[in-house]
């Protein structure tokens, strides 16, 4: 099994997406757009219409986050929308600022939290580490930002410990991809996994 994340790193804009080796699987509308422009063009539209408009609220919402997302929820709905409505594309996003991430890296390697915590930590541990060990001349602001981005990424690869995921992808069936959503500046970059 050979895996690649591959992201854009020069230029900065409203949107950032990688464009190499687009997905064969996305398929084009009738005026010759695919789900990813969709999404593209009302990600341009809610910046312009909504944060903008709004800027001193999405700046609180950047200082603070409460999700109420538990993981068995989001692994029912994982499992039902690749067997049985089967999806061609997921797409996994996280956000700067994240709260969870930021309490992960402070958090002590044998930490007696609440077992929500420890198990969501379990999955953030791999992030946390190789973050850890490729920024440590950092700032704590700057590995937690590090942080975010690395965790899409072990989370595209957990994608592919689920056999029916794997399959599905492995087959040409199914398409991995990573987005990342900067509060701050409202940007959004995007990347493939490449199977």
């Amino acid at each position: 099994m050979a895996l690649k994340l591959k992201a854009v790193t020069e230029g900065v804009g409203l949107v950032q997406e990688a464009t190499e080796n687009t997905p064969m699987l996305i398929k084009k509308s009738a005026d010759g757009t695919d789900s990813f422009t969709e999404m593209k063009n009302r990600f341009l539209s809610f910046k312009k219409e909504k944060y903008l408009e709004n800027l001193d609220c999405y700046k609180e919402l950047a200082e603070a986050q409460s999700p109420k997302n538990r993981p068995c929820e989001i692994n029912d709905a994982l499992e039902f929308s690749v067997n049985a409505l089967q999806v061609e594309n997921i797409l996994v996003t996280g956000h700067s600022c994240c709260g969870g991430i930021r309490a992960l890296m402070s958090m002590e390697d044998e930490d007696n939290s609440s077992s929500f915590i420890k198990n969501w930590v379990v999955v953030g541990k791999a992030a946390r580490s190789s973050t850890k060990a490729t920024t440590s001349n950092l700032s704590f602001d700057q590995q937690c930002k590090h942080c975010e981005k690395e965790s899409i990424n072990n989370s595209l690869l957990n994608l592919l410990t689920y056999p029916w995921v794997e399959e599905r992808v492995a087959k040409g069936l199914l398409s991995l991809h990573g987005g990342y959503y900067n509060f701050v500046d409202c940007t959004y970059k995007k990347w493939n996994l490449d199977y």
